[in-house]
């Protein structure tokens, strides 16, 4: 796997929305009407996002398979207290 690059967002996003478009979890948060699918995908890019900005982002070669990685000491907090 390698680093991904900014022109392989909807890649990463759709291998993402694809693996997730029936995990119990993921359906329990989002609706289950007709904007299902765009909510998943709003979900994948959102995640994409923050791994981007706190964590990395790997996709396969054959651009058939990603990880996404977040590391929580990089998140900056707004509370102070956390």
């Amino acid at each position: 796997m390698k680093n991904k690059k900014t022109s392989q967002k909807e890649v990463v996003i759709n291998i993402l929305a694809k693996s997730f478009s029936t995990n119990q979890s993921v359906n329990y948060i989002i609706k289950q009407d007709r904007h299902q699918a765009s909510g998943i995908r709003s979900l994948m890019d959102y995640s994409y996002e923050m791994c981007t900005l706190f964590g990395d982002v790997f996709i396969a070669e054959n651009e058939s398979a990603c990880g996404l990685v977040l590391y929580p000491d990089k998140k900056i907090h707004s509370n102070p207290f956390c």
